[in-house]
């Protein structure tokens, strides 16, 4: 099973340095080290430190954008 989460800039935006910089900071380690343990998502950027319980959960293959 997969959960997918979205988070875009829309193209008619006024604020669009304000959306890249939430952005940024969605994808940041400390960002997805809070996303992953109050929601218990798995993370997008590797560096994200997790609890130990996340270790026992199986490690899906991450696919980028580039592969399709």
């Amino acid at each position: 099973m997969s959960q997918v989460e979205v988070a875009a800039i829309s193209a008619t935006s006024q604020q669009v340095e304000l959306a890249q910089q939430f952005l940024s900071f969605l994808v940041s380690a400390p960002a997805q080290k809070i996303i992953a343990t109050t929601n218990w998502m798995l993370p997008v950027n590797p560096d994200a430190e997790l609890p130990e319980a996340f270790s026992t959960l199986v490690q899906p293959k991450p696919l980028s954008i580039e592969q399709h």
